[in-house]
């Protein structure tokens, strides 16, 4: 083969294994988002079984599931909110609800008394992440649209089939 040729296809493989990483902000996000949720998945599950078998301990499962996926990605507590009252609801006692709650407490009173060891402060990583969301402006600044724009030409033709044509092109 052709060194050119070959230092082409090179090329054109490399621009496509980083466009999965189209802006490296959205991909450390995705990659929370896709730890967090996949945490998220083995609590729904947890879920599913306390359906199935009315155990207990599946709640338990569900609630320390839930624990960990809120440690890796804080906002999964507004996912979690409404399910100790969906518990309540469904079952008509609270016994369920209770279980869960407990479960999840325990995980974040885990969280907060690691923090305490690693990082000299009960609670740090999650005050500090109240602080930095409710007291402070953005920490950077960026093109308004930048990423829907990015997207768009990416992968929505017209624009995208132009862009694919240019990489078969060189």
């Amino acid at each position: 083969r052709d060194p050119l040729q070959t230092a082409n296809v090179i090329l054109v493989g490399g621009l496509f294994a980083a466009l999965h990483f189209v802006a490296p902000f959205l991909g450390v996000r995705c990659l929370i988002e896709t730890v967090g949720g996949e945490v998220w998945l083995a609590a729904i599950y947890g879920f599913y079984r306390y359906r199935e078998k009315q155990e207990i301990r599946w709640l338990w499962l569900a609630g320390i599931m839930t624990g960990f996926a809120w440690m890796i990605r804080f906002q999964m507590a507004f996912a979690v909110l409404p399910i100790p009252f969906i518990l309540w609801f469904e079952d008509r006692k609270i016994r369920a609800a209770l279980h869960y709650s407990m479960a999840v407490a325990v995980m974040i009173l885990a969280a907060w008394v690691a923090d305490w060891f690693l990082m000299g402060r009960f609670a740090s990583t999650t005050l500090t992440h109240l602080h930095i969301n409710v007291d402070l402006d953005a920490l950077y600044e960026t093109i308004p649209a930048m990423y829907v724009i990015i997207l768009l030409a990416v992968f929505i033709p017209p624009l995208s089939a132009v862009l694919f044509w240019f990489s078969l092109r060189l």
